[in-house]
């Protein structure tokens, strides 16, 4: 009985290693081609919409860099050969490297016509095709909209909760570079509640992919510590108090953020 559950094992993996291998790369929906339905199909799985077992035959398929994650880099490789029509070869892992003290994301509070903002900004002297990120806010504080820049070249932003973190993934098929190379990419507007009582945003999983789909993993950032106060106990007078645009504040405004006496505070 054992050797006929050894055998039966056996061949159950060797019927799953035929079933990965019968699907091409890029070939996500395993229809014998490489087309939008795969780019859509890649990103929908980066982005935590799909789920695909590291053993199956669609992580297989999705897996164009062979770097057992699937990932904007991914994507961007689908939409390289998309647009190329060209599917013989594809980029491997061993072509991924890291850019150190070099390229770098910071994230920063603002005011905008009234709305309070999470800006996040690329500066960049390597030219990338796309990017995803994830995105952690503290509590109380809600995501309402987002949106991209000028920066974005024909770009289009998906986004999705995953683990607790909000995702967003930029890309677009014709893997155009971002434009400019030092300022904000990505906005998100925010509001408080009274449950928010300070803390920290921080941005991780930064992965930005070149028009070869390489994938450069940027260092995590986070803002400094941000408070909560209550508008009554603001001293205007005496306090020193700036907006995220750096200008003088005489009078505040509850749901607010400040920069009150070089502190970053949330008037509730």
């Amino acid at each position: 009985m054992a050797r006929l559950a050894e055998l039966s094992a056996d061949v159950a993996e060797y019927a799953n290693n035929v079933d990965v291998k019968s699907y091409m790369k890029g070939d996500v929906n395993h229809d014998r081609k490489v087309n939008v339905a795969d780019y859509s199909a890649v990103r929908n799985i980066a982005l935590g919409f799909t789920e695909a077992d590291p053993a199956s035959a669609i992580f297989y398929a999705a897996d164009v860099n062979e770097d057992k994650e699937i990932t904007v880099a991914d994507v961007t490789a689908i939409a390289t050969h998309i647009m190329s029509g060209n599917t013989s070869s594809w980029p491997k892992a061993a072509s991924r490297s890291a850019l150190k003290n070099r390229d770098a994301i910071s994230v920063a509070m603002t005011a905008n016509n009234g709305k309070q903002q999470v800006v996040i900004s690329l500066n960049n002297k390597f030219e990338y095709v796309a990017a995803q990120m994830d995105i952690q806010l503290p509590a109380g504080m809600k995501l309402v909209g987002e949106s991209l820049t000028s920066r974005a070249n024909g770009h289009e932003l998906l986004s999705n909760d995953v683990n607790g973190a909000h995702r967003v993934l930029i890309s677009t098929l014709a893997n155009s570079a971002f434009l400019n190379n030092e300022t904000a990419l990505v906005v998100l507007d925010v509001e408080v509640t009274d449950e928010y009582q300070g803390g920290m945003i921080q941005v991780n999983n930064a992965i930005f992919a070149d028009a070869s789909a390489h994938a450069y993993k940027l260092a995590d950032v986070a803002t400094g510590e941000t408070t909560g106060i209550d508008a009554l106990s603001v001293d205007v007078k005496n306090a020193t108090i700036y907006d995220f645009s750096g200008r003088r504040v005489f009078n505040v405004k509850k749901g607010n953020f400040y920069i009150i006496n070089g502190k970053s505070v949330l008037v509730k």
